[in-house]
């Protein structure tokens, strides 16, 4: 099973996604979001379970970043 997070009340979004992979002692988080030119850019982190809080702290914190300079005035 695996927890994908929007950062947008819309599914069917080209706006940046996370997906995450649980494993036994590791998930991956798999970060994609839509670049220049209109084509996804897909980044992969290996997270062992020790550092999942501070990975996820900082991946919240730039999708939040992202938000409030994407937001249309």
């Amino acid at each position: 099973m695996n927890l994908s997070i929007h950062p947008t009340e819309y599914l069917r979004t080209p706006h940046r996604r996370i997906i995450i992979y649980p494993k036994a002692s590791w998930f991956t988080l798999h970060y994609s979001y839509l670049g220049e030119k209109d084509i996804y850019t897909f980044d992969e982190y290996k997270v062992v379970l020790e550092e999942v809080k501070n990975l996820l702290l900082e991946l919240m914190e730039r999708l939040e970043k992202w938000k409030v300079e994407n937001q249309t005035m």
